[in-house]
């Protein structure tokens, strides 16, 4: 059996495959796996006789005798038939017919003629560069009928420059595709959407010779209504002015009519309306403010509000925000409502916290102007980040305001002189009370026990005198106590800080703050008044110096 079998393999195979005679074999047995087998192979035989077809039709190329003996209507259009023929007769040239010859067989400028006939789109040289190169003559066909349609296409595109490699074939627009459910149901491809290169194409082709411009005929209308009121504006002064107006005619009339109103001479109705349409001059003037002059003096007066006072403020309002975007942020998770309230207190936060960065930036630099000179520059009160900036930046203004004189030979006076910056001379928590309005802790002064029978408390910001050393008395209230103050030395303003109203303090010479007073406390004094001073703003002298060298006896303080 297995002999009888392998007999019958080699009579059919070839032309037949193994596999398919070994699977035919399994299943048919004896005559019916003969018939099955001599009609595979008469099959195969037939195609393998076939020559083949680089047309695409499949298969032998029949001529069609009876084709010119076809009955013709005069309805029937005859175009058909005759590309038909010109079809069959130039794909007949390119194989091997019974009364035809092979193209491979031809001479190369033969064969060159014979392809320049079928693809007059290409070039002679470009031809015959293609059969040169390939071998056979079917790859050559191929390589041809490419080249033909891309020679094509960029006639239709006319001046566009055509894509090179895989980007010829790439889709101008890709939807992008959606997620879920959705995307299959709305997913829709077709190559007859806006971004298909088919679409794109006839776009093209359809608008190849429409190279008219569309003219709207309402607003040609509209400008023949305005045109005769109006004979010295031009087309295009009104179609500006209508876009101008939305389109509205009436608008228009109604500013034509004002700049062309009854009262000017005959010289300005005749002129051209676009003289009278003019645009502001630029100004390249720059908006920045001249900075504040440099004092000389050691102190300066200053009545802005405390800085530890509005950063309080500031950082109140910031906790405030961000405590009710927490509090929301837990309520929607019960409640998906409250995400909303979350991300505005959230959002609310960060604008204030925005903000205050900005008045602390405004705030140092304000502290620094009034406490520097044009040779030093005086930190105290400024946080790091801030006093960094501001050192940098007047550094560099007082070197560019230094001139030529910072090359002289040797140095000249400013330069040896050199700019100071003050950081550490001097005590933070003077400064806090004086300029800050600050207040130092109870039973620490070092006068708060000190009680001389002579002598001065001047201000240890601008060493004016304040208090006699007969002034202070013993109050127990951990600060220094005085009764009275040298006459014009101090000066009384409301403070209603920490939700209070007190009468607070200062030098009038330099405005430093001392501390407050409070009145009808009953102690055995002659104006019933307590001056609570702060120790650290003052600073004592056992001379007796001259009290109307700082103001003018009898006037009293300055209510």
């Amino acid at each position: 059996m297995l002999r009888q079998c392998q007999s019958t393999r080699k009579a059919y195979c070839p032309p037949i495959d193994d596999a398919v005679f070994y699977a035919l074999a399994s299943d048919y047995h004896g005559s019916d796996l003969i018939d099955i087998l001599d009609k595979l192979k008469a099959s195969a035989l037939e195609e393998e006789n076939t020559a083949f077809d680089p047309s695409g039709t499949g298969g032998a190329i029949q001529q069609l005798p009876d084709l010119a003996g076809w009955p013709l209507t005069a309805a029937e259009d005859t175009s058909t038939s005759n590309d038909l023929t010109n079809l069959t007769s130039d794909l007949g040239d390119l194989r091997l017919q019974e009364d035809g010859t092979n193209i491979s067989q031809l001479e190369p400028e033969e064969r060159v003629e014979l392809l320049l006939g079928l693809f007059p789109s290409l070039s002679f040289s470009r031809i015959r560069n293609v059969c040169s190169t390939f071998t056979s003559s079917d790859q050559a066909i191929e390589e041809l009928l490419n080249l033909s349609f891309l020679a094509d296409e960029a006639d239709a595109l006319g001046n566009q420059e055509l894509p090179k490699g895989i980007d010829c074939y790439a889709e101008d627009f890709r939807a992008p595709r959606q997620k879920g459910r959705r995307r299959r149901k709305n997913d829709k491809r077709d190559s007859s959407l806006d971004g298909s290169p088919a679409s794109t194409f006839a776009d093209k082709e359809g608008t190849k010779w429409n190279k008219l411009d569309k003219v709207d005929e309402i607003l040609e209308q509209q400008i023949a209504e305005i045109k005769p009121l109006f004979p010295n504006v031009s087309d295009a002064r009104i179609f500006g002015l209508l876009r101008l107006t939305r389109y509205m005619p009436s608008a228009v009339h109604e500013l034509l009519t004002v700049m062309t109103a009854l009262g000017r001479d005959e010289r300005e109705l005749t002129q051209d309306v676009t003289d009278m349409i003019q645009y502001a001059p630029l100004t390249l003037a720059s908006n920045e403010q001249p900075l504040a002059a440099l004092h000389d003096e050691k102190w300066t007066k200053i009545r802005h509000r405390s800085p530890r006072q509005n950063a309080a403020t500031r950082d109140a309002a910031v906790d405030q925000a961000f405590e009710q975007a927490s509090q929301a942020y837990k309520k929607s998770k019960s409640n998906h409502l409250y995400g909303g309230a979350a991300a505005y207190y959230s959002q609310l936060g960060h604008e204030q916290l925005k903000k205050a960065k900005a008045v602390s930036v405004a705030e140092a630099n304000t502290i620094a102007d009034t406490q520097s000179t044009a040779t030093s520059l005086d930190l105290h009160g400024i946080n790091v980040q801030n006093a960094v900036r501001i050192a940098q930046y007047k550094t560099q203004q007082w070197w560019d305001g230094l001139g030529d004189t910072k090359y002289a030979p040797g140095g000249g006076g400013p330069t040896r002189a050199g700019y100071r910056i003050i950081t550490g001379v001097g005590t933070h928590k003077q400064f806090r009370v004086l300029r800050q309005k600050g207040t130092e802790p109870a039973f620490t002064g070092e006068y708060d026990k000190h009680y001389p029978d002579t002598g001065v408390y001047t201000c240890a910001g601008c060493n004016a005198p304040l208090y006699q050393a007969n002034h202070k008395f013993k109050s127990g209230c951990g600060w220094p106590a005085y009764f009275d103050s040298i006459p014009g030395a101090v000066t009384r303003h409301t403070d209603s800080s920490y939700g209070m109203e007190r009468t607070e303090i200062v030098c009038s010479n330099c405005g430093g703050h001392l501390g407050h007073v409070f009145k009808g406390e009953g102690f055995p004094t002659p104006t019933d008044e307590r001056h609570c001073v702060n120790s650290i703003s003052l600073k004592f002298s056992k001379d007796d110096p001259q009290t109307t060298t700082t103001a003018e006896a009898g006037k009293g303080e300055a209510k």
